[in-house]
């Protein structure tokens, strides 16, 4: 039993060890927090179920709008996958406010769903294959349907240029952003992409070419 003296200081300050804190007791910084003075922006919702794109789907789309914006020029736009994250349209509000960053429209947009034809069948979730799919679905996705939806809905006027565009996600909408700018680099200049499912889900850990001729 030799290995056991070895093995009677690692235990013990394993056991004595400071304990780690976990995910869920991140402490958000000052900027996720609602601010007194902060001008508040408007967060609409709606319902977009016309997509040519992925057919037979139905999604959420949260459009966040600062207090700053007055149409009277392009605002910038960020786009993030899977709904509002990160606390944006509080930091948002925050850093326009201190003018660290333009006045920005943001675009939060759910994975479609397409819904079960009856109640013995379930909902089919289509996140894995709008996100980690390669190509320009989702490029096309949000510059051919979303955008001009959301512009049309609100009346906005939103930057074409792709450097006043960001696109963002965490997970499978990280490598969806980055697979959005990677096909329309004129379109999303910008990315932010947070522990990224750049492995072997629908080939995300291959070598790509983009589709564009």
């Amino acid at each position: 039993m030799r290995p056991l003296p070895l093995l009677l200081p690692v235990l013990l300050c394993l056991a004595t060890a400071p304990l780690v804190p976990a995910a869920d007791d991140y402490a958000p910084g000052p900027d996720s927090k609602r601010q007194a003075g902060v001008p508040e922006g408007k967060l609409t919702k709606f319902t977009f179920d016309r997509s040519k794109i992925f057919p037979g789907t139905t999604r959420e789309v949260s459009v966040y709008v600062p207090q700053q914006y007055d149409g009277a020029k392009p605002a910038c736009v960020l786009v993030c996958q899977d709904g509002v994250q990160y606390q944006a349209p509080v930091v948002f509000d925050n850093l326009i406010h201190r003018k660290e960053m333009p006045v920005t429209v943001g675009v939060f947009i759910t994975p479609g769903v397409l819904k079960a034809l009856s109640t013995n069948q379930q909902d089919r979730f289509n996140r894995s294959y709008e996100y980690d799919g390669l190509g320009d679905s989702y490029a096309r996705f949000v510059l051919e349907e979303v955008l001009p939806e959301v512009t049309s809905r609100l009346q906005l006027n939103l930057s074409t240029n792709g450097n006043d565009r960001a696109i963002a996600g965490a997970s499978s909408g990280a490598i969806c952003a980055f697979t959005a700018a990677w096909e329309r680099p004129d379109a999303f200049q910008r990315v932010f992409s947070s522990i990224g499912t750049y492995v072997g889900l629908r080939g995300g850990n291959e070598d790509r070419k983009s589709t564009r001729l």
